[in-house]
């Protein structure tokens, strides 16, 4: 459930960019800026979301290793 919304939420977005730039009164060169603005900033949170998860992993590896070493004295 929580899947299928981020994909609905992600797709709604695109499209709302999507039809606000058709719809924006702007050269073409700026609205590929504002495009790839857009693109990269999705980019950025994916990148940012997959790092916390990573170092939060790290660390809950980390913890585990050392109450093994303690269970092992």
């Amino acid at each position: 459930m929580y899947m299928m919304s981020c994909r609905v939420a992600l797709i709604s977005a695109l499209v709302l960019m999507a039809i606000g730039l058709r719809n924006a009164e702007l050269l073409l060169s700026e609205k590929g800026f504002f495009a790839m603005a857009y693109t990269l900033s999705l980019f950025s949170v994916v990148t940012i979301q997959k790092n916390i998860r990573d170092v939060a992993a790290t660390t809950s590896d980390e913890g585990l290793s050392e109450v093994k070493d303690e269970l092992v004295e």
